[in-house]
């Protein structure tokens, strides 16, 4: 078993905040069941059964959102404190197996709540209003949910950003996150939002990859700084994207449906770009040299594919860049669909902001090659983030709701249909000339990507035998 897990697990079960949670949950549960059924009539309500099921289903997810991640968040980064030496820093076990494990502990705390509430569950179901496959489908979301947030906050926990700016970068996060996920949860319950078969497939998709992708995240950010940690994380990348693209590619095809084709091909393209966003994003923050142990590894017959995957920049950049071409090539034959007409207006919008914001990446990259100085990696990572909006929002501003021909635009060439032509001639020539700036950067980086040779033989000490 995962040593990992075994610790988390024990940790939880000492901890004070495991056992308050389970005995406030119990107390809340009791104290807002006690005063509905007190206030209900003695005649049958069938309004009854989903009340009560809205009322466990809203502390669970309260609990799934905020407290069971919360607490994996701080705890890991109570261990890549300064002041402790834990098992993170001494175990010879890989990333994966410390990202696993507290993953899958966290899971055992989500079935713990899961399992308290139970008999709650029960009892709406019993006072009708409710079917058994309601409850199910709740409790497969809410666990699904934990999994993905618990992800997100090992993702943020093992950042190098300071203390305090991690709690509160990921209490923002889940504040964010709480209330549209409270909100759809609303609407199941009462029945406003509803999934067929279909739908359910695709939400499952989308969970899925969004939790290999975070786990990847998480297991990169755990990972040394001197190891090739961008290896295996950009591996999951790539068979993320080879699994989406089979996937709905399949799905097209098994349909034979144009509505279908269309809705497939536009799940492609921004899954695409999605993910060539996150390469570029994680490759700006990385050094631009390997490390030694990298350079060593290098095979000559396969030096290219693996200056690609290598714990580069600048390999990473040109990865993302392959990554959104291969995703526009795969979207080109969805387009012969007939009901591709009623998403030409969205799709090349995202594409051009996709097109936009690469340049962008690429600009601040050659601006940090060129400048010589290594910036904080919460830093950059906040500036690339923020000054595009930050552009955009000024320059639309200035153009007081006069169109806006500014290049660079993200708001714009995404929402104004109009500008839309231009907006995408001005991307293509933006990222057409970020590249051409940026690329002998990358060739100097890929001529100096090679093994390096082995040392001089030491010349051979003197005899010390006396001549005869």
């Amino acid at each position: 078993m995962n040593p990992f897990l075994l610790k988390e697990l024990r940790q939880s079960v000492r901890s004070r905040l495991v056992s308050g949670s389970l005995i406030g949950f119990f107390a809340l549960l009791l104290v807002i069941l006690g005063t509905i059924f007190a206030a209900a009539s003695d005649a049958p309500n069938p309004d009854l059964g989903p009340v009560a099921f809205g009322v466990v289903a809203g502390v669970l997810v309260a609990l799934g959102a905020f407290v069971i991640p919360f607490a994996a968040f701080q705890r890991l980064c109570n261990e890549r404190a300064k002041t402790r030496a834990d098992l993170l820093f001494t175990t010879p076990l890989p990333p994966r197996s410390i990202v696993d494990g507290k993953l899958l502990a966290a899971l055992a705390m989500s079935l713990l709540f899961l399992s308290a509430a139970l008999p709650f569950l029960v009892l709406s179901y019993e006072l009708h209003g409710v079917d058994l496959l309601d409850i199910l489908l709740f409790a497969g979301a809410y666990l699904a949910l934990s999994a993905l947030l618990v992800a997100a906050g090992l993702v943020v926990a093992a950042s190098s950003a300071p203390h305090v700016a991690r709690r509160v970068v990921f209490v923002l996060f889940l504040v964010q996150v709480f209330f549209p996920v409270f909100v759809t949860s609303i609407g199941f319950v009462s029945g406003e939002f509803s999934l067929d078969l279909s739908g359910l497939a695709v939400a499952a998709t989308v969970w899925l990859a969004a939790l290999l992708l975070v786990r990847a995240l998480a297991i990169f950010s755990v990972s040394p700084a001197g190891t090739d940690r961008a290896r295996p994380f950009r591996r999951s990348i790539l068979a993320i994207w080879l699994g989406i693209t089979a996937l709905l590619a399949a799905i097209a095809l098994l349909a034979d449906d144009p509505d279908i084709s269309g809705t497939c091909a536009v799940l492609l393209l921004m899954a695409g770009l999605g993910l060539s966003t996150v390469v570029l994003l994680n490759a700006l923050l990385l050094p631009k040299t390997p490390s030694h142990r990298t350079l060593l590894e290098i095979r000559p017959r396969h030096r290219f594919r693996q200056f690609l995957l290598a714990t580069t920049a600048e390999g990473g950049m040109l990865l993302g860049m392959f990554l959104l071409a291969a995703s526009f090539a795969a979207f080109l034959p969805f387009r012969k669909s007939s009901a591709m007409a009623g998403f030409d207006p969205d799709c090349p919008a995202l594409l051009c902001t996709v097109l936009y914001y690469t340049s962008f990446l690429l600009l601040l990259r050659f601006v940090l090659t060129a400048i010589h100085r290594t910036f904080p990696s919460y830093a950059v990572l906040a500036l690339a983030v923020l000054f595009p909006q930050a552009w955009s929002v000024v320059t639309l501003a200035a153009a007081n709701g006069d169109p806006c021909y500014v290049p660079g635009n993200l708001y714009a060439a995404l929402s104004h249909h109009d500008t839309l032509p231009a907006h995408f001639l001005m991307s293509c020539v933006f990222f057409a000339a970020a590249f051409l700036l940026y690329l002998p950067s990358v060739l100097r980086s890929y001529r100096s990507f090679r093994r390096p040779d082995a040392p001089p033989a030491l010349p051979s000490a003197p005899s010390e035998t006396p001549a005869p």
